[in-house]
């Protein structure tokens, strides 16, 4: 594979592996102007920058950089500010946390002109200098990883012959060529509107992310078609995050998935375009501050008039050969269900969680007598597709106590309850005449607050 890297850098990425290994396997020699050792690497202190006395942004004399930065220096950004060094820099370069920990470890990457630990957290204006050859050990890695294409995709990139596609890392170490062409040919291909993600889709939906519900401030929101999965994992290297670090590989932060949804549900999903942001996110699902409403289509008449509260313990284990969820031991797990129509022996419903455990709706139905349409996991008769939906997300608004405490800027004061919304893909008798509205505490006859 051609990676357009010239011969010293290829040398300087070979002595620094090599350097990795017991010093009795060690085969080569420094290649010329490489330090000796990692161990014995001296940094390149700008001029002018002492050790910073008061924490990892002190000590940086701005005067004395150039106008320019060198290509060995990072700038913090917004988008990145508060997260570790360690991680800020594993999602910049893409190499691996064991080499950048030993870099940072033996001094040959510095912030704002001073040593630093690795779980030290960056800000705003930060500026982290890197060893000399960082940047080209993180375009080797960008070009020695291969992107996953669907089947489809590679048979007809066989079929015409078309050069390999190539993935950009999840966060580069800064705007480059390869990354923008990536970002401009994803836009110009046209994207999945609904329904359930398959091969048919792949040749023209490869390397796109799901169909945008808002990508503007913060907090992004996607409609997930069901069947893509939300993080890769065995069996699927294609999924959410992967095509979203490959559309938006040119940003400082790759907008990232701040929660999940099973493999076949579609809907709302919500995503941090900056680290702040998926912080807050992650805090808030974790507090289950964050409304979360769902439809789904159930076997049988739903027997219940008015909005019921389920409540039940689960756990995970073991059913043969796959794991599933069961009741009865395990943690509290509650949500609210409302029916919304009967079509002979099978119920719309609309679901409120105020817990959120894995297959919670699909475990939690099940035992009650009435398992998703299409789920034969938890014991449905019928096989198909599986009629699970995330039809609304509503963020929480910034309380008295946050704002007297001063912490109403968790959140983006723009962000906070708001409200995102996806119609379900679902077509002829499936379809929802008309899309419910949200099951407040009040609509739900006080039921949240007394579990709560």
């Amino acid at each position: 594979m051609v990676t357009h890297l010239d011969a010293s850098a290829l040398r300087a990425h070979a002595y620094i592996i090599d350097s990795l290994r017991p010093v009795a396997y060690r085969t080569r020699s420094a290649p010329s102007g490489a330090p000796h050792s990692p161990r014995t690497l001296k940094p390149y202190p700008l001029q002018g920058c002492n050790k910073p006395a008061g924490g990892v942004s002190a000590g940086l004399n701005r005067r004395d950089m150039s106008p320019s930065d060198p290509e060995h220096l990072l700038t913090v950004t917004a988008e990145e500010s508060g997260q570790k060094l360690l991680q800020y820099l594993v999602r910049r370069l893409n190499l691996s946390q064991t080499l950048l920990h030993r870099w940072i470890r033996t001094g040959q990457i510095r912030c704002n002109g001073g040593r630093v630990k690795p779980f030290d957290r960056v800000a705003q204006g930060d500026v982290v200098r890197l060893p000399p050859f960082a940047r080209a050990m993180a375009q080797s890695a960008q070009f020695e990883r291969k992107t996953v294409l669907p089947a489809a995709q590679q048979q007809e990139n066989k079929a015409t012959e078309a050069p390999s596609a190539v993935a950009v890392p999840s966060a580069p170490f800064g705007e480059s060529e390869e990354s923008a062409k990536l970002a401009a040919s994803a836009a110009a291909l046209p994207r999945i509107r609904s329904g359930r993600f398959s091969p048919a889709h792949a040749a023209t939906s490869a390397l796109l992310p799901p169909p945008a519900i808002r990508e503007q401030g913060e907090i992004w929101a996607f409609n997930k078609p069901a069947g893509l999965p939300v993080q890769p994992g065995t069996g699927h290297a294609d999924s959410i995050a992967t095509r979203l670090s490959l559309a938006y590989a040119h940003k400082s932060f790759v907008p990232t998935p701040a929660h999940r949804l099973d493999r076949e549900t579609s809907g709302v999903l919500l995503v941090g375009a900056s680290y702040r942001a998926l912080r807050f996110l992650q805090e808030a699902f974790k507090a289950h501050s964050i409304v979360k409403e769902y439809l789904a289509w159930v076997e049988g008449r739903w027997a219940h008039a008015s909005p019921r509260l389920l409540c039940h313990s689960m756990e995970k284990k073991h059913s043969g050969i796959f794991e599933k969820m069961h009741t009865g031991t395990g943690k509290d797990a509650a949500c609210i269900v409302a029916p919304l129509c009967c079509q002979g022996q099978r119920s719309l419903l609309h679901i409120r969680l105020i817990t959120g455990r894995t297959h919670q709706i699909r475990a939690q139905l099940s035992a009650c007598g009435y398992p998703l349409l299409g789920d034969a996991k938890y014991g449905s008769r019928v096989t198909g597709s599986l009629y699970l939906h995330a039809l609304r997300i509503i963020l929480p608004a910034a309380t008295e106590a946050d704002r007297s405490a001063g912490l109403e800027d968790s959140v983006p004061q723009a962000e906070a309850g708001r409200t995102f919304l996806a119609a379900p893909p679902w077509e002829g008798d499936f379809a929802p005449q008309a899309l419910p509205a949200p099951l407040t505490d009040a609509a739900c006859q006080g039921m949240i607050a007394d579990y709560r």
